[in-house]
């Protein structure tokens, strides 16, 4: 009798202070460099597409990653069609999607289009591709 009082007593506190410490590790990690960033421009030239184009480009990279499997083909050919300025409206217009084990929808991280390509193309072996994402990253002032 004595335990079952002690036990209940104890175990909402304890659950209420996890809930709280796994919410608040949540928060942090979706705030640790791996948000939505806005790149800002650096160059002062003008992009080369519009706003609505970037979304497509921004949409395309999305399709290309979100399942298993990586359309690397698809990749390269938004990367390669960006300047570093249309390479921004790209990034910005991505913004923040989340990325996981279980999909984009439910668990993942909330990451922006630099992370998705670094955990994407981490095992590839495209150096002319990865390199081409850095150098448009360091164009906007951003270490890739």
């Amino acid at each position: 009798m004595i335990s079952s009082v002690l036990r209940s007593k104890l175990l909402m506190p304890l659950l209420v202070i996890g809930v709280a410490f796994f919410g608040l590790f949540l928060h942090k990690r979706s705030k640790d460099g791996y948000g939505h960033n806005n790149l800002k421009s650096t160059s002062g030239v003008s992009p080369s597409i519009t706003d609505y184009q970037a979304s497509l480009y921004a949409d395309d990279l999305f399709v290309a990653m979100r399942r298993t499997g990586t359309d690397e083909d698809a990749i390269k050919k938004v990367v390669n069609a960006c300047n570093p300025e249309d390479w921004r409206l790209v990034h910005n217009a991505f913004g923040e999607k989340r990325y996981g084990i279980t999909g984009d929808f439910v668990l993942g991280t909330p990451m922006n289009l630099k992370h998705w390509l670094r955990n994407e193309l981490r095992s590839r072996r495209d150096a002319k591709l990865i390199s081409r994402i850095k150098d448009l990253y360091k164009a906007s002032g951003v270490l890739y």
